[in-house]
């Protein structure tokens, strides 16, 4: 007799989730940034079976572009492969609380199934044998200015303690030309710090990009970096030593060394990670392709309505915005809906 093994059920996709990914965020991923994924993701069959943790490099000095572009692009083919699944992102406590989000939209991350950067919300995750995503080099990574576009800060080890304590398969994603999010920028510790204290910022990048944070439509794009992510082989840490946080550092350096070089090998210089030119002449020809209009396309489908005059000059009026928008937001007109 021949016994037939019935795949786990997928981690799913609210309905939110599966019409922002397929309706805002892949045409922006691939009229706007070009994106592009490669590699074998046949180890998504595990999902459900076991934990599956993709760890990912971050840059940018931008919102977390290079993360949010990834989902989607994983949603799209790993439904392609016949591996239906939505992966659980784990975000950084500051975005995660709304203090930076896409365009100001409250309660987003959530919306789009990210959780809070915790330890038992990790551990929760791996639990439920979910794909899950991280950056172990935390917020600090995404705040790394364009001059260190080559180099990945010391990673967490809490991924390799997850991966020994489930039985978790690690796979490292590596994205090249993230710098180029926001390009030609440099961060300052002291900067950073006040950035905190005033405005609940994790950081503030400094470069010819900064005056447009003033308009609130622009909080917080990004530049048309082409993003190229490779899946790389996944690991098995469950005959690498025991669980001890002298040795899961060790292994966390040794694949932190690994994916560096591989960034390194995939960075292009400026005049093909960021084909502005291209960007321009494109950006009426295709849905996803004008970045002066992110910001109505993200609230128009979240709001499920378009946007009224005096929402749209808010947006476009200069730091007077910001407060006219949380008030609106507070008072229930900027309401989202699902």
């Amino acid at each position: 007799m021949t016994s037939t093994i019935t795949a786990p059920p997928p981690t799913r996709a609210t309905d939110y989730t599966r019409a922002c990914t397929e309706q805002v965020l892949l045409p922006l991923a691939d009229n706007y940034f070009r994106a592009e994924l490669h590699g074998d993701l046949s180890v998504l069959a595990e999902v459900g079976r076991r934990p599956v943790i993709f760890i990912g490099n971050h840059a940018g000095a931008s919102l977390s572009w290079d993360n949010i572009v990834f989902d989607a692009l994983l949603w799209r083919a790993a439904a392609a492969a016949g591996y239906p699944t939505k992966l659980q992102r784990l975000v950084h406590t500051t975005l995660y609380q709304d203090k930076v989000t896409p365009f100001l939209l409250p309660r987003w991350w959530e919306a789009m199934q990210c959780h809070e950067a915790t330890m038992p919300d990790f551990d929760r995750l791996c639990a439920d044998k979910a794909a899950i995503f991280i950056s172990p080099e935390g917020v600090s990574g995404l705040a790394k200015g364009h001059h260190r576009a080559d180099e990945l800060l010391p990673f967490s080890s809490s991924f390799v303690h997850m991966a020994k304590r489930h039985g978790a398969l690690v796979v490292p994603v590596t994205v090249s030309n993230s710098a180029y999010l926001n390009p030609f920028t440099r961060t300052v510790g002291w900067i950073n710090r006040l950035a905190r204290r005033l405005f609940g910022l994790p950081f503030l990048p400094l470069g010819p990009t900064l005056p447009m944070i003033l308009l609130p439509r622009n909080f917080i794009g990004a530049m048309p970096a082409q993003l190229r992510y490779r899946v790389h082989a996944p690991i098995d840490f469950s005959d690498r030593g025991a669980d001890d946080i002298a040795i899961n550092r060790d292994q966390a350096e040794q694949l932190r060394v690994y994916m560096e070089r591989e960034v390194t090998r995939g960075n292009d210089p400026a005049a093909v990670a960021m084909p502005i030119a291209r960007a321009w002449r494109t950006r009426w020809n295709a849905p996803g392709a004008n970045p002066f209009q992110y910001y109505r396309t993200f609230w128009e489908h979240r709001l499920g309505r378009p946007l009224t005059r005096g929402e749209r000059v808010a947006f476009s009026t200069p730091v007077l915005g910001y407060p006219m928008i949380r008030r609106r937001i507070q008072r229930g007109s900027l309401r989202c809906a699902g």
